[in-house]
């Protein structure tokens, strides 16, 4: 057996006289049976009664074949060599994807990249910025398509009418497919990458994450291709690669100017038009697409059906272009709209602000408020530490939406099924008059909830006399939306129709191969664990149940799975140490931040977390995996709505830099060298804008001390964070199962942990880990889950420290917290300290039992506690050292002599 390989890989090697030795090797050791057929036997051995012969004499004696005869392994491979050697099969149908070159040292992959305008508007924009291209219709002799017309065309593959069979059902083209040119008969296509296709889903419809993804197929192209010929990428510039003022976006222009230079991303490119690379690029023959026979019947059914299915995009494509809805007649966003009057608002009842009552991110405000505490005791002034106007101070503007006037007046109602009656007839009437997409979109929503999609509007198209149905509004509405770039709308509309990012089930595989568990819903509600693949309408269905109808929330919850999925890929290191991923308490911090930042309420915030385009949500969820700081403040309001934001990210290395820094367009270091500080400005709706960097700390003169992030509430969002990530310590999972191996169980979050599980499971078995990360699953609050993670690192390190440490009955860690918060308490009435502000009163801190604490921390803990750091003499370790020693039989001293106790556990 081990010969045919061996001549294998000298005939793949192409090696003939290596291959015909281990073939003249082959031929001795073959059996051959009486009709003179060729077997290879299992083994071949010395008999018994010569073995001390051939002890004597190695090599003497004659083997004989033993076991079975053939051998079916090596007996395939044998007759795989005879047809290779005598021709009746070529090493490359063996080797289709050539694998065999893999070791052999190849030249670089140039990667060919041609870009094409949209249309002759666009080309003529392009041309101003110094951009020679030619439109898609005049890149001949080559026919551009979307790439789901070559998933269509794939869905032929295999279907045969005469025999039932419906062809290839997948709708995923991957990038190694799109950069490919294809022939058909006597023509030649070519297909734009699947992530340009705006109508799988909206992400697009932001150039600077089209930019950033087309950066990333550059580099897997580079990695893994692996066909004859080059490939071939096609970018296409459309209206929205430009701004408001014609100017190319600018990650579009650096990125084209990184093509010219020959390299982009670290592979090596080439610019040029598709007639030009036609003789280098791969080609494939779409061979599938020929004649097909049916009752013996020739006709040209596969290539028929493509051209109609082209034809119908065409027809889609020009219906899309007459408008139902009222537009804008004018284009300046200063314009005035002609919206609702008042009177007509009041009678539309509660489909005002029916969309956001549709929300159902939570965002918790205790942060703020335990910081406004603080800084009203330390300063006079109406303003805290962190910029916070007090009570007292004025009150928070509105901030929603990109313009006031697309801002429509929100009501509160008490649930969104309790419709009173709406007249739908003065509704439509309505919806011809509005020229705000904010009130469109809540009288749309409204008949989408109580009508559906399929209902006729009797709306009479300005194409002709075609009715207009609800879905053909929400389409129009999605259109709108992405073109204005109202990311908030574009989602909520998404959602009703439906869409669905090409890559889920793919981003959800990819997360689970890594041993990572996903939630999606939000917490305490309706959580639903994924831990096996889903197809993709599967996976549509149980995402749209978790959030109900909340279909802005549901269309966030794709979108992060596909950027999780990016990052577990570029950068798994972010992943490490966390187990499940819970999409919906990730939302809910990810809005968290923004409150902070902001320094506004939390509904504000979770507008403004769905008001952030793909690319920044994609940094901003980078931000918060990487740990790192982020903070928005608003700027002295001289320029109205163009307010200034800062955001700062201390202790920031410079090669980690890659994550925030691409989310604005400058960056200045400040003269702390950990410190980079990244000016934007641009409405707060969005937080997006255009960066104006300064020399010395700021445009007005100030020093840079102001704009250094606030310590206080620094170690509250940290556990805040690493609660919400359910990041853990490093081998947090055996050192509990060392710590229940010698105890007699623990109660953890009214949860009790088994020590038998340590007779059943191993300390790095994954189901021990999953049973240990359920328990910990049930703490809704994430700064209680990670002080109860401390608080069984402490007794994991007793244990480890004190080998003879055991424990007699089972423990109560929520006790073990109490305790330490008991100490707190009294340190802080002893020592006149912060917490004497709220929860810390006299008589010893006897709100430590309490369930509930007065400056609303959670779990009945002040806020003061939660932003304690781990290590020093105030800090949590400290207090939970010393709790331990008082609950368990340990010689840890409670004091010392001279009344200070260090720790520096961390």
């Amino acid at each position: 057996m081990f010969f045919c390989y061996l001549m294998l890989d000298a005939m793949f090697s192409g090696n003939t006289e290596m291959a015909d030795e281990y073939w003249d090797a082959l031929e001795e050791v073959v059996v051959r049976t009486d009709d003179g057929l060729k077997l290879l036997p299992e083994m071949y051995a010395v008999p018994q009664d010569k073995i001390d012969a051939e002890y004597l004499e190695p090599h003497s004696q004659d083997r004989v074949h033993i076991g079975r005869l053939p051998f079916l392994w090596g007996q395939s491979l044998y007759i795989l060599c005879c047809l290779i050697k005598e021709g009746f099969v070529a090493c490359g149908e063996i080797d289709p994807l050539c694998r065999r070159y893999v070791t052999e040292k190849k030249p670089d992959i140039v990667v060919q990249v041609v870009i094409l305008a949209e249309n002759d508007v666009v080309k003529e924009k392009a041309r101003q910025n110094g951009i020679e291209i030619q439109t898609i219709q005049t890149a001949r002799p080559v026919e551009v398509y979307p790439a789901r017309v070559l998933s269509y065309i794939y869905g032929q593959l295999g279907k045969s009418w005469k025999l039932g069979l419906s062809g290839r059902p997948s709708h995923e083209v991957g990038t190694l497919s799109t950069s490919t040119l294809y022939q058909l008969h006597d023509r030649v296509i070519a297909f734009t990458p699947q992530f340009l296709d705006q109508e799988y889903f909206y992400l697009a419809t932001d150039t600077n994450l089209l930019i950033d993804m087309f950066r990333t197929d550059i580099s897997f192209l580079k990695s893994n291709w692996r066909m004859l010929g080059r490939p071939t990428v096609i970018l296409e510039i459309s209206e929205r690669s430009f701004e408001e003022d014609g100017k190319l976006n600018p990650a579009f222009a650096a990125t084209y100017r990184k093509c010219r230079t020959g390299y982009l991303h670290g592979a090596r490119v080439m610019l040029g038009t598709l007639n030009e690379f036609l003789n280098t690029s791969c080609m494939y023959t779409l061979q599938f697409l020929g004649a097909s026979t049916d009752s013996g019947k020739v006709k040209k059914s596969g290539e028929k059906d493509v051209r109609n299915y082209i034809d119908l995009l065409l027809l889609q494509k020009q219906a899309a272009n007459k408008a139902q809805l009222p537009s804008s007649r004018s284009n300046k966003r200063d314009a005035p709209k002609r919206r609702l009057s008042r009177d007509l608002r009041s009678r539309a009842g509660s489909v005002v602000g029916i969309i956001r009552r549709t929300r159902s991110i939570q965002v918790d405000t205790t942060d703020p408020g335990m910081i406004n505490i603080r800084s009203r005791q330390s300063s006079g002034d109406g303003l805290d530490q962190m910029g916070l106007p007090s009570p007292s101070g004025p009150p928070q503007p509105e901030l929603f939406y990109s313009a006031p006037v697309d801002r429509p007046i929100f009501t509160q109602s008490p649930s969104v099924d309790e419709f009173p009656e709406v007249e739908v007839p003065e509704l439509l009437d309505m919806l011809k008059q509005t020229e705000s997409l904010g009130e469109q979109a809540e009288i749309i929503h409204y008949l989408y909830l109580t009508k559906g999609l399929n209902w006729d509007t009797r709306i009479s198209s300005r194409g002709g006399s075609v009715r207009v149905t609800v879905a053909d509004l929400v389409k129009e509405l999605y259109d709108k939306s992405c073109q204005t770039k109202k990311w908030w709308l574009v989602r909520h509309s998404a959602g009703m129709l439906d869409k669905r990012v090409e890559d889920l089930a793919r981003a959800v595989s990819d997360l689970l191969v890594h041993q990572k568990q996903i939630t999606v819903g939000m917490p305490s509600d309706s959580e639903v664990t994924i831990t096996r693949p889903l197809p993709p309408e599967e996976l549509q269905t149980l995402i749209r149940g978790a959030y109900k109808k909340d279909n802005s929330t549901a269309m966030l919850t794709q979108e992060l799975l596909m950027y999780l999925a990016m990052f577990v890929r570029t950068e798994p290191d972010l992943f490490h140490d966390l187990l499940r991923l819970r999409i919906g308490l990730i939302i809910q911090i990810m809005a968290a931040e923004l409150a902070r930042a902001l320094k506004c309420k939390g509904p504000e915030a979770s507008e403004y977390l769905l008001n952030l385009s793909p690319y920044e949500m994609k940094m901003l969820l980078h931000h918060i995996l990487s740990g790192k700081e982020i903070g928005v403040r608003e700027g002295d309001g001289a320029i109205g709505e163009e307010n200034a934001v800062l955001t700062v990210a201390p202790l920031l290395q410079k090669n980690r830099r890659s994550g925030i820094a691409r989310l604005r367009k400058s960056i200045q270091l400040s003269a702390n060298e950990n410190l980079m500080q990244i000016f934007n400005q641009g409405r707060l709706s969005t937080v997006n804008g255009l960066l104006s960097g300064t020399g010395d700390g700021g445009a007005d003169g100030d020093s840079g001390s102001e704009d250094l992030p606030e310590k206080t509430g620094r170690w509250l969002r940290r556990r805040r964070l690493d609660g919400a990530l359910n990041r853990l310590p490093k081998d947090f999972y055996p050192r509990i199962w060392r710590l229940l191996e010698k105890s007699q169980g623990l109660h953890v979050a009214d949860m009790f942990l088994s020590p038998t599980l340590t007779n059943e499971m191993t300390p790095g078995e994954l189901k021990f880990a999953l049973h240990v990360e359920n328990i910990l699953s049930t703490v809704s609050q994430p700064e209680y889950r990670q002080l109860l993670l401390e608080a069984l690192m402490v007794l994991t390190m007793l244990v480890e420290y004190e080998p003879k440490c055991t424990f007699t009955k089972p423990f109560y860690i929520k006790s073990l917290v109490r305790t330490a918060y008991q100490l707190f308490l009294t340190d802080q009435v002893a020592g006149n300290g912060d917490g004497t502000m709220c929860c810390a009163v006299e008589l010893g801190g006897s709100d430590a039992q309490h369930d509930t604490a007065r400056c609303g921390g959670a779990a009945g803990i002040c806020l003061h506690f939660y932003d304690s750091a781990p290590s020093g003499r105030y800090g949590t370790m400290t207090y939970l050292c010393r709790a331990a020693a008082m609950e368990l039989p340990m010689h840890i001293p409670t004091s010392s002599t001279d009344g200070q106790l260090e720790c520096n556990v961390s």
